[in-house]
C-alpha cells in the first residue's frame, strides 16, 4: 500500500486534460498560531491538504493556476496567495501561513517564502497585555479607594 502523501501516489488531477501530466511538489508551512487545514486549489479545483509536503498531478504542457488559504476560527478566509505555474517552471512550490489574519499567505520556489504579518500579531497581542495590565491597576486603585 502507498502512501497518500508520497510521490508515487500523487492527488490526481480532477479536470479535463487529456495531455502530459507531470508531479507538483507542494510544501505546506505553517505559523504555530495556525493549527488548521489549508485550502489548496488546482485550477479551480478544491483539496483540503495538511501541513508538510503534499503531491498533486498538474498537467505538463500549459499553465496552471495554483492557490491557497485558510479559514480562521470565525470561518473568515486568509492567508491568500497564488501562482502560475508555467510549464517549463519547475513543478516545487512552498506556501507559507500568515502570522496573522489579516495578511496574505506567500508562494513560491521553495526557501523564498517568509512569514507575513509577525508584526502585527506581537502589536495585537501586546496591546491585549498592556490593557490587561491597565486593568489589573485600575480594578486595584478602585479597591484600594473603596476600602478607605
Amino acid at each position: 500500500m502507498t502512501d497518500p502523501g508520497s510521490p508515487s501516489a500523487p492527488i490526481p488531477y480532477q479536470g479535463a486534460h487529456d495531455g502530459p501530466r507531470r508531479v507538483l511538489h507542494l510544501q505546506v508551512k505553517r505559523v504555530l498560531k495556525n493549527a488548521g487545514a489549508v485550502h489548496v486549489n488546482i485550477d479551480g479545483l478544491a483539496h483540503v491538504v495538511s501541513w508538510g509536503p503534499v503531491f498533486f498531478e498538474i498537467p505538463a504542457d500549459r499553465p496552471v493556476i495554483i492557490r491557497a488559504h485558510q479559514f480562521d476560527i470565525l470561518q473568515r478566509m486568509f492567508g491568500q496567495a497564488e501562482v502560475v505555474l508555467a510549464p517549463e517552471a519547475p513543478a516545487e512550490l512552498e506556501y507559507q501561513s500568515a502570522a496573522h489574519n489579516k495578511v496574505e499567505g506567500e508562494m513560491g520556489p521553495p526557501g523564498t517564502t517568509r512569514v507575513r504579518g509577525r508584526a502585527r500579531l506581537f502589536w495585537g497581542m501586546g496591546c491585549l497585555m498592556l490593557g490587561a495590565v491597565g486593568f489589573v491597576v485600575l480594578f486595584t486603585v478602585v479597591l484600594i479607594l473603596i476600602m478607605m
